[in-house]
C-alpha cells in the first residue's frame, strides 16, 4: 500500500482517534521525505495526524505549506478547524501558562480567555494573506469578535423568537453582551468590508448566510444600524439598507 493508503486505512479502523495513531500517521507520510515532498492529500492528512497527537504547531506549519504550493486544494473548513485547534492550545498556554496536552472546551474559564482566543486565532489567520484577505477576513474577523461580545450560551439572538429582524428598538441584548468593546470591533469590521465591497452584504447571503442574522446584535446599536442589509421605513415597510 502507498503510504497515503496506510493512513486512510488507520483513520478507518480508528475508534479513537488516538495521539498514538497521530504520531503513526505523521511517521508513514513522513518517512524518507520531508514536507515540500508531500502533495495536498497528503499534507491535509499529516496535519490531521498532528491534530490527533496534540501536535498543533507542527500541524499548522504543514497546512501552511499546503496553502502556499496548493492554494486551490485548500479546505476551508478543514482549515477553519485546525486554526481553531492551534488558537485553542495557544490561549490555553497564555492564560495557564503551560503547554495545554488535551483540546477541551474551557468555557468555565470566561471571558479573559475568550479574548485570548479571539486575538491569536486572528493573528493565525493573518499570517495567511494570499488566503484570507479583504472583506471575506473582515467578515471572518468580525465573526470572532461578535462570539467574545456574547457568547453562545447567551445568544437567545440566533434562534429568531422574540427578536424580529429589523425591528432593532424591540430588542434587548441586556444580560447578553458580555464585551462591548468586542462588539464595536466586530461592527467596525463590518464598515470596513462593506467599503471593500459594497455589495457583501448581499453576496454574503446569497452564499446561504443571513447577514441581519449573523450579526444581529451590532445593529441593535443605533450608530450601527446603517450597517445591516434591511430596515424598516416609518411606514413599518421593510427596505433594503443601500
Amino acid at each position: 500500500m502507498t503510504p497515503l493508503e496506510q493512513v486512510k486505512q488507520i483513520y478507518e479502523q480508528s475508534k479513537m482517534y488516538s495521539a498514538e495513531e497521530g504520531k503513526k500517521i505523521a511517521e508513514i507520510l513522513l518517512e524518507g521525505r520531508v514536507l515540500d515532498d508531500l502533495n495536498a492529500e497528503e499534507l491535509e492528512w499529516l496535519t490531521r495526524g498532528y491534530n490527533w497527537s496534540r501536535e498543533s504547531e507542527k500541524g499548522f506549519y504543514a497546512i501552511a505549506v499546503q496553502v502556499e504550493k496548493f492554494p486551490n486544494q485548500v479546505n476551508r473548513e478543514f482549515l477553519d478547524g485546525i486554526f481553531r485547534s492551534y488558537a485553542w492550545e495557544l490561549a490555553d498556554s497564555i492564560y495557564l501558562n503551560r503547554k495545554c496536552l488535551y483540546v477541551i472546551h474551557v468555557v468555565e474559564y470566561g471571558l479573559e480567555w475568550d479574548r485570548i482566543f479571539a486575538l491569536e486565532l486572528i493573528k493565525l489567520y493573518e499570517k495567511f494573506p494570499q488566503y484570507m484577505y479583504g472583506a471575506d477576513f473582515l467578515i471572518t474577523k468580525a465573526g470572532i469578535y461578535l462570539d467574545v461580545a456574547i457568547p453562545d450560551g447567551q445568544c437567545p439572538y440566533r434562534i429568531w423568537e422574540g427578536f424580529p429582524l429589523g425591528k432593532w428598538d424591540e430588542w434587548d441584548l441586556s444580560g447578553m453582551l458580555v464585551d462591548r468593546d468586542f462588539l464595536d470591533c466586530a461592527a467596525q469590521c463590518l464598515e470596513q468590508a462593506i467599503q471593500i465591497d459594497p455589495n457583501i452584504r448581499w453576496t454574503f447571503s446569497e452564499n446561504g448566510e443571513l447577514w441581519d442574522f449573523c450579526f444581529a446584535p451590532i445593529f441593535v446599536f443605533p450608530e450601527y444600524r446603517h450597517l445591516a442589509q434591511f430596515r424598516y421605513t416609518d411606514e413599518g415597510q421593510l427596505e433594503q439598507n443601500l
